[in-house]
């Protein structure tokens, strides 16, 4: 039982690093969404303005404006795919803890009883030592 203890033990600091990898693609896809928002808005604005060379730039803009939302769309559905993905890995690991410490519970109720064994017949030893003639 020991052994299955350790593996457990083993699987959950494993379950552990794979989440943290996932929160640190999700990290790095909402950087990247804000990132795709903040350069909309500053083509948005660079479209509101009024320029002499505006109109020369004008299709160029809406085209990488076109272009930057379609990215923000793959980026949002990328974030909703690795929110899911966040979890289930999630989900895994709080199963593999309550497995977890499951097993070290059990593992310490034997060692408690093994003890108390040990009490008992180191007791009943003596005694019968004792008693005798």
């Amino acid at each position: 039982m020991e052994e299955r203890a350790k593996k457990a033990r083993r699987l959950l600091n494993v379950l552990e690093q794979l989440h943290e990898i996932e929160e640190q693609k999700k990290l790095q896809l909402q950087r990247r969404a804000e990132e795709l928002d903040r350069s909309q808005k500053e083509l948005i604005n660079a479209l509101n303005a009024d320029d002499a060379l505006h109109g020369m730039f004008i299709d160029t803009t809406a085209r990488f404006l076109k272009s930057l939302a379609h990215e923000a769309q793959r980026v949002a559905e990328a974030q909703e795919l690795q929110a899911e993905r966040l979890r289930v890995q999630a989900t895994k690991m709080k199963t593999a803890e309550r497995l977890t410490d499951n097993l070290e519970q059990i593992e310490e109720r034997r060692g408690a009883e093994k003890e108390l064994q040990d009490v008992i017949e180191r007791y009943t030893g003596r005694r019968r030592v004792a008693s005798l003639p």
